[in-house]
């Protein structure tokens, strides 16, 4: 569905499930959520 928004692909790896103090997985979900809003806006073509 990507190529529908402008997007051919778009891939979302490990490294932003980590922890950004240890090697370990994140458990801020608060901000992997607006880590994640923010890329789907700018796929979008949405500033903000």
């Amino acid at each position: 569905m990507m190529p529908q928004y402008g997007a051919p692909l778009v891939v979302v790896g490990a490294p932003l499930v980590i922890d950004n103090k240890a090697f370990r997985p994140s458990t801020d979900a608060d901000e992997l959520r607006t880590i994640l809003k923010h890329l789907v806006d700018k796929v979008k073509g949405r500033e903000g």
